[in-house]
């Protein structure tokens, strides 16, 4: 799923040039998406990093357009993914309908949501800018495994077409930070369709 121009209604994923963080010989590497493997650590929180066990999806770009959002941010961050992908917010009054998680260092109120459902004024959840970078060949390093964590507020939102391909990474905590915010590795898309937060069934 999630293949064609009508995309964002298979496969949850990210596209395969989105940025993600793991974890190798002491250091803390920048690499894209599409370069991820499976048994590798990728960043999940602010000091935390989970094992990817398996793919939900991962397609190399072959062509295929696939709709997606393009979510702005007040910090410059950008997230790109499918609509039924999960993401975390953080919003200053709690709504009943999605459950209210802890995430990171003295981040209460922060709730898995729909990528669709996402609007101007939320806050993501930005998980990054802490390392000093170095940058080579094969992209970026650093041996500082700690980063910040704060809010970042969505100011655009739009639908795009993307050709980078489909990634699905799957973790054992559930989360992943793609491009410095943090989101689930949760959707619709039938690769984990029971989500449970504290006994909460959220799909």
């Amino acid at each position: 799923g999630g293949r064609g121009s009508s995309g964002g209604h298979g496969s949850g994923c990210f596209p395969g040039d989105s940025l993600v963080e793991v974890k190798k010989g002491g250091q803390i590497h920048k690499i894209s998406l599409q370069n991820l493997k499976i048994g590798e650590e990728v960043r999940t929180g602010s000091d935390s990093f989970s094992e990817v066990y398996a793919f939900g999806t991962r397609h190399a770009s072959d062509g295929y357009d696939v709709s997606m959002l393009r979510i702005h941010t007040d910090s410059g961050s950008i997230l790109e993914l499918t609509d039924n992908h999960l993401v975390f917010i953080k919003k200053s009054e709690p709504k009943p309908d999605i459950r209210r998680l802890q995430i990171g260092h003295g981040l209460s109120d922060c709730k898995a949501t729909f990528a669709n459902h996402v609007r101007v004024g939320d806050e993501l959840i930005l998980v990054q800018d802490a390392p000093d970078w170095v940058v080579h060949d094969g992209g970026a390093s650093s041996a500082k495994k700690k980063a910040s964590t704060s809010t970042s507020t969505v100011i655009n939102i739009e639908s795009v077409i993307k050709r980078e391909g489909l990634y699905h990474p799957l973790t054992y905590d559930g989360r992943i930070v793609v491009n410095g915010i943090l989101a689930s590795v949760h959707a619709t898309d039938g690769i984990a369709p029971f989500v449970h937060f504290g006994g909460i069934q959220l799909v």
